[in-house]
């Protein structure tokens, strides 16, 4: 009886890293000695007192809420090419340079942050 769950536990845990992202599958992992407990009572007929219950439905619930995705209104907008301005203000320019404005466009259609022209205005087409 050992081999073939220890097998399908492997078979199956594999499939689930080629599927979803290893930290929640690891987070979920954590799962097993519930549904071992689960698999006890209805296989085996083991009894399970209420405390074990209790276990089991906190360990599923905090599960639920590590694994379940966070709303996009929460989450925090990255600015890509952009940093926070230097403590007291900004920094001055460069001697002898002109800084780029930030977030000019090139014909790709991708930012071009202020420092990728070093200072100087991107040729226009």
């Amino acid at each position: 009886m050992a081999p073939v769950p220890v097998f399908a536990g492997y078979v199956l845990f594999g499939w689930g890293l080629a599927h979803v992202p290893a930290g929640t599958a690891t987070t979920l992992s954590l799962l097993e000695p519930a549904v071992a407990a689960v698999l006890a009572v209805l296989v085996v007929g083991e009894r399970l007192p209420a405390v074990g219950w209790v276990g089991i439905a906190l360990v599923v619930g905090c599960l639920a809420v590590l694994t379940a995705p966070i709303p996009s209104a929460r989450r925090p907008r990255r600015r890509e090419g952009r940093t926070a301005p230097a403590p007291g203000g900004t920094a001055p320019p460069h001697e002898g340079t002109t800084p780029a404005p930030v977030g000019r466009r090139r014909r790709t259609g991708r930012r071009l942050p202020a420092t990728a022209t070093g200072g100087k205005r991107p040729p226009t087409a």
